[in-house]
């Protein structure tokens, strides 16, 4: 049955209750392409009106004003023309730096971890608002992206940047389209600068031993030590505590639970990255060594510091126990590596060398995973699989011996 409001009306007269008062309007027939069109006779304003569809239950329509019925119809057939194309009608002034600002605060700021907010807010700052903030949303096009995307991969940025910039500003076009703003995700229809896969390099045994010897002389040392025999973050290496972590005699294992960042300047301890990353950990000889040398030389520290000393149970914590800086123990690092003589990489690498060491020494890919708290096993693969060329030839030698070769 055809609903009321979709019926063409060929009376020259039709009453119509508009904001509680009735006022007559006239109805006419519509033209080819002109949608539906009448003169409000309260004003002598024409109306015309297109249909865009119906989407989550609801009809859309736009409607336009103007002064003469032909100034209407040639609104509505560029109307038309926009929903043709995909471009947006629904709202011809809001600005795409609004937008974002309403999209950082009303949807990615309450549904998503703070150091994810702050990333997000940073691309918007930095990135996007200065160069396409001052466009409205219904006049973004694909030559704006495009033109952005190259503008910040001459400047010097990596393409993996670059494509993060994109990531970010699709994510906020996808609400856009959900929020009926536009017809279509226009960053979509780009394509980002493709990053250029680097593989892995962990450090050899004889770095890995000279490292390790060269961090028992240090502050965070032991920190190290869990770094490179664990596979742990950064943030949840400076988010563990003592309560953490269950020793018995000859063994102990630690659980992650937190992890350490700073956001918007300040401190904080949050939930690890992923459900995953919620593990348990067997620690090795080397760990527990270190981390026993650790806890008494915090007691030396707690003692000396006497009543300025600040008791939040961290494993690694300053002078005064309050919580390390992550830049401090990046620092740290950097430091130990000019001290061996090492050329400087960033801290992760050893997140790096500790799934090499698992799967060198034939630890299956699964339990490599849960150890380092991948979100899936593919993640795992995709990264470390270069490192397993002795799977490959495990294989050609099970085919040649199936075979008889």
């Amino acid at each position: 049955m055809t609903k009321p409001e979709e019926q063409d009306i060929d009376q020259e007269n039709h009453e119509e209750t508009i904001g509680g008062t009735e006022t007559t309007v006239t109805r006419r027939r519509r033209g080819h392409g002109e949608g539906g069109i009448y003169e409000r006779k309260r004003d002598g304003m024409w109306v015309g009106t297109v249909e865009l569809g119906w989407h989550d239950g609801k009809r859309r329509r736009k409607t336009v004003t103007a002064k003469t019925r032909r100034l209407v119809t040639a609104r509505l057939r560029e109307a038309q023309k926009r929903v043709d194309e995909g471009m947006a009608v629904l709202d011809d002034r809001r600005l795409l730096a609004d937008f974002l600002d309403a999209w950082l605060q009303e949807v990615v700021k309450p549904s998503v971890r703070p150091r994810t907010h702050e990333s997000y807010e940073t691309v918007v700052r930095i990135h996007l608002a200065p160069t396409l903030g001052h466009l409205r949303l219904n006049q973004l096009k694909a030559q704006h992206v495009q033109r952005l995307l190259a503008d910040k991969n001459s400047s010097g940025l990596s393409a993996r940047t670059v494509e993060y910039i994109w990531l970010v500003l699709r994510r906020a076009l996808k609400l856009a389209v959900q929020w009926d703003l536009v017809a279509r995700n226009i960053a979509e229809q780009v394509a980002p600068p493709r990053p250029v896969h680097t593989e892995v390099t962990p450090l050899s045994i004889s770095e890995i031993h000279v490292v390790l010897n060269e961090a028992g002389t240090m502050r965070y040392g032991a920190a190290v030590t869990l770094a490179l025999t664990t596979g742990m973050r950064r943030g949840e290496i400076l988010g563990l505590k003592w309560n953490d972590i269950d020793f018995t005699d000859d063994s102990a294992r630690l659980r992650v639970r937190r992890t350490l960042q700073r956001i918007d300047g300040q401190l904080q301890c949050g939930e690890p990255k992923s459900a995953k990353s919620r593990r348990s950990i067997t620690l090795t000889s080397l760990a527990i060594k270190a981390l026993q040398r650790q806890r008494v030389a915090q007691a030396q520290e707690r003692l000396a510091a006497g009543e300025l000393w600040v008791s939040e149970g961290y494993v690694f914590a300053t002078p005064l126990g309050h919580p390390v800086d992550p830049r401090n123990f990046h620092r740290s690092w950097h430091s130990l590596l000019d001290r061996v003589g090492l050329d400087r990489r960033p801290l992760h690498e050893a997140r790096h060398t500790a799934a090499s060491l698992m799967l060198s020494s034939g630890v299956p890919l699964k339990t490599v995973q849960e150890t380092l708290g991948h979100s899936s096993i593919q993640l795992t693969a995709d990264l470390y699989g270069h490192l397993m060329p002795e799977d490959a030839d495990r294989v050609a030698t099970a085919i040649d011996k199936a075979l008889g070769a």
